[in-house]
């Protein structure tokens, strides 16, 4: 074959993502965009993430029609920012550790009415963001509809309007929107919410009903509200009513205990507590700003705990119900905290010999945990010299610890605290040594199943399938983990010479024998006990959505995406934790969180400081006892790049250079090429028989595919110039 010649006989087409390979190379992977955990000054408002029908991020000067939509953005990590529509408080929320935060509007708290509205941002320090200015127009939904009520007391069946029952908890049902959530009011007072499925049938259980005549109304996700539905209860008894009573506050800042209207505290996250109603909510206001809402037990008892900070100076606090009851005012005194130094106690080794190691001491351990005390509550502040290591808040307790966020030189280091107060800690002097690594080691394994949970160690049992085996290493080399003989996963081991590794298959109950193998040597077996796992986990993952790109909407499990950070939708236990974790190359790592709602479903976002990083990544949730079934997204490929790059002549083994996209020769060709899947070359409109059973297979990350035609083409294949 002649190299300068374009026009060729194929008898074999190899076809290349990217240049500079002789095969077809689908890189799916790349270094994962996020947002560092700056430390921020001013606060700002990055986003607002539109959930009604095609969610979508909505951007400074944008419009959208979600009336209870959720704000994104930045600020001083740990402190508590206050945001405002239109110069109205909407809300306030904490930053996290990496400097994000946001804001979850609920309709039934605040309905953000169509205008034109500007958001700004304000810390603690009274600096506010520049105004986010978002025009919200009137959401196109149908109006909902109560049908009926059902009677599961006596006499049952089915009720309409103007009926009378003898169940003190009816049942709704109705019609709404498909895929919406509809809102069941009595008295201008919400009751709960529901889904309307895709038929737009919704349910809700009405909560507690004294006797008599009771009015209930639906309101849309847009605000748009059913006629009255009148229900008259009989023969059920009546429940004395009261006024719902705040009885205290409970302070655990400094000298614990509990405060009684008229006194002081330091704290400024009490937890109130107080009577009420058994069964009905009950909302906590500071003047006509609603702070908290929660519900009164069946004992007739209601806490808020940290759900309110409170500035220094004198606070009036009020209660009211769904019955319309207002409770008698609450005084209270917020001081000033008395602070004190913050302390560097020591710091704990966990390379080679493991131990606490104070000031004027030496560790091999290039990335020790600090731990110390300070005031209770307050931010503390990690320095070298001039320059800022880390933050942290001091727990409730006094204590505060600060690990594997200081990478450390060999030789002498001098670190002092500093806190929001201005104090200054006493020096801490710490010499680091060079560490002398030999085989690697399996140190423990970490149980994330069942009751008991945390880190085990040799010869333990557990009723985690899969457990995270982790150890040390030589930094940079790779380590690879065998289980009874057979390879299962490898990773890098990292700068500090630790590495953990996720089992990537569930193991038969049993014992079984790991070991990880390094550059020509093994560790010592590391041996486990399986026993039976438990009950499969009540958290499940249905879906995900695309909010950005020319594609956006719904996608299943196994899907294609170019979204690097998806919303995830599911379903649990109400009241549940979510957490949401990504697994790439053996790492396991949590992207977000939140709560099952009261209907059983859940939405969790990526955190906006992260960006997933592109190729084969694998979701699961967890609610801290057990996890959902995995579930797989292809994030980030560009179809464009995936490039015919030569052609090969099977006689000569001559390669003729060819520089054609793949949209250019093969048929069908959206979304990626994975392990197992097929396609058809399209060469001169012409498309031969050809054996691609086995195209891809994947080495190290790295997806190949070669075309092999079944029969010689007459026809002549002519790159154009």
């Amino acid at each position: 074959m002649n190299p300068n010649d374009k026009s060729i006989n194929p008898a074999q087409l190899i076809v290349e993502a990217g240049v500079g390979s002789a095969l077809v190379e689908m890189l799916n992977s790349s270094n994962p965009v996020g947002l560092g955990a700056g430390l921020l000054s001013t606060p700002s408002i990055t986003a607002i993430l539109d959930k009604h029908g095609a969610s979508q991020i909505v951007n400074n000067g944008g419009s959208m029609d979600d009336p209870a939509p959720q704000l994104r953005g930045q600020g001083e990590p740990g402190s508590v920012v206050t945001i405002y529509d239109n110069g109205q408080v909407l809300g306030q929320t904490l930053v996290d550790k990496a400097g994000g935060w946001s804001l979850q509007v609920f309709f039934f708290d605040t309905l953000i009415e169509p205008g034109e509205h500007a958001f700004t941002v304000v810390n603690e320090a009274g600096e506010g963001s520049e105004p986010f200015h978002v025009t919200v127009t009137a959401m196109d939904v149908a109006q909902p509809v109560i049908t009926s009520a059902y009677d599961n007391v006596g006499e049952t069946g089915t009720i309409i309007s103007d009926g009378n029952t003898d169940d003190d908890t009816p049942t709704f049902t109705g019609k709404g929107e498909p895929g919406t959530y509809v809102y069941l009011y009595e008295d201008n007072q919400v009751v709960s919410r529901a889904l309307a499925d895709a038929d737009g049938n919704w349910t809700i259980d009405s909560n507690q009903l004294s006797s008599g005549e009771h009015v209930f109304t639906v309101r849309a996700h847009g605000g748009e509200h059913s006629e009255p539905f009148v229900l008259n209860v009989t023969g059920v008894p009546e429940k004395p009513s009261g006024k719902p009573v705040i009885e205290s506050i409970y302070d655990d800042n400094g000298e614990s205990g509990t405060v009684i209207s008229g006194g002081s505290t330091d704290d400024n996250t009490p937890s109130f507590s107080g009577k009420g109603e058994p069964g009905i909510r009950i909302y906590l206001y500071e003047g006509d700003t609603r702070l908290a809402t929660t519900l009164v037990d069946a004992n007739g008892n209601w806490t808020i705990s940290d759900q309110v900070f409170l500035a220094p100076g004198n606070h009036v606090f009020t209660l009211t119900d769904n019955n319309g009851e207002r409770s008698e005012p609450f005084v209270l005194n917020v001081n000033e905290a008395t602070l004190g130094k913050p302390v560097i106690e020591s710091i704990y080794d966990d390379r080679g010999e493991p131990g606490t190691v104070i000031s004027g001491g030496s560790t091999d351990d290039s990335t020790p945990s600090f731990s110390g005390k300070g005031e209770p509550g307050i931010r503390i502040y990690l320095y070298e010299g001039d320059t800022r290591l880390a933050t942290t808040l001091v727990d409730a307790n006094g204590n505060w610890t600060i690990s594997d966020q200081v990478s450390l030189a060999p030789g002498n280091h001098v670190f002092t605290l500093t806190d929001n107060n201005g104090d200054r800690s006493e020096p801490f002097v710490l010499n680091v040594t060079e560490a002398t690594l030999g085989k690697p080691v399996i140190e423990s394994a970490l149980d994330n199943i069942g009751a008991n949970t945390g880190l085990i160690g040799d010869g333990a049992t557990t009723d985690d399938a899969r457990p995270t085996l982790q150890g040390r290493g030589e930094p940079n080399t790779t380590v690879s983990l065998y289980v009874d003989g057979r390879y299962m996963v490898s990773t890098v081991v990292a700068d500090d010479g630790s590495w953990n590794l996720l089992s990537p298959r569930a193991l038969a109950p049993g014992e079984h024998v790991f070991t990880v193998r390094g550059d020509d040597v093994v560790s010592d077996p590391f041996v486990l006990t399986v026993i039976n796992a438990p009950q499969a986990a009540t958290l499940v993952i249905e879906s995900a959505f695309d909010l950005t790109g020319p594609m956006t909407g719904m996608i299943g499990d196994g899907s294609a995406t170019d979204e690097h950070q998806p919303v995830f939708h599911g379903h649990g236990e109400p009241d549940a934790p979510v957490f949401l974790f990504v697994s790439t190359g053996g790492d396991r790592l949590l992207v977000g969180s939140g709560v099952v709602q009261s209907d059983g479903t859940w939405e969790v976002g990526v955190d906006s400081n992260r960006s997933l990083a592109s190729g084969h990544n694998v979701f699961t949730v967890s609610d801290g006892v057990s996890d959902s079934t995995p579930f797989t997204l292809h994030i980030g490929i560009d179809d464009e790049s995936i490039l015919m790059t030569a052609v090969q002549d099977d006689t000569t083994s001559d390669v003729v250079p060819l520089a054609l996209s793949l949209s250019d020769l093969l048929q069908d060709a959206s979304g990626e090429l994975f392990a197992g899947e097929m396609t058809l070359p399209s060469i001169n409109d012409i498309h031969p028989e050809l054996d691609l059973s086995v195209v891809v297979e994947t080495d190290g990350g790295i997806n190949t595919w070669v075309a092999v035609p079944s029969l010689i083409l007459e026809s002549e294949l002519t790159h154009a110039a």
